[in-house]
């Protein structure tokens, strides 16, 4: 007489890719939206607040966050991006793709500083390896500028 036993049929849940921020700079940069020269960058935290570094400066500043997405033993997944934040107005790429752009880059400027973006990264323009994203900020002295929280990680989350 054999026995039968079931068998428990387990839903095996995908594991998730991390991502993991390497690197934050900032520099200064020109009102024609050119990236600074490499020398030029400096080491910041986010949130940052570019008056306590570039005191009565109003203009544009450059923000690189250097990020790596691990999906060794992992399925691919969505990368989403939240910023929290761009004071003033500015505009966003991911590699050398633009995601997005305020209406107006100089005065009056868009003051849109108060709603956070969210984007679902196309897989199309991620690389292997270390991705940038570039962040320009146009601000006011005087008007806490610069970059809010930035969120790069798994869309669901």
């Amino acid at each position: 007489m054999a026995l039968l036993v079931p068998a428990w049929a387990q839903s095996v849940e995908p594991v998730a890719c991390t991502v993991r921020v390497l690197n934050v700079h900032s520099a200064q940069g020109d009102s024609g939206g050119v990236r600074p020269d490499t020398s030029q960058w400096q080491r910041v935290t986010l949130p940052d607040n570019w008056s306590a570094r570039w005191p009565g400066y109003s203009g544009t500043a450059w923000y690189r966050v250097d990020w790596q997405r691990d999906c060794a033993h992992a399925e691919t997944t969505d990368v989403a991006l939240t910023l929290e934040s761009v004071v003033m107005a500015g505009e966003v790429y991911v590699n050398d793709s633009l995601i997005w752009r305020d209406a107006q880059l100089t005065e009056p400027l868009s003051r849109s500083w108060n709603m956070p973006r969210y984007w679902h990264l196309p897989e199309a323009i991620l690389k292997e390896g270390v991705n940038t994203l570039w962040v320009r900020v146009v601000g006011v002295a005087g008007q806490s500028p610069g970059l809010g929280p930035v969120h790069l990680g798994e869309a669901q989350a």
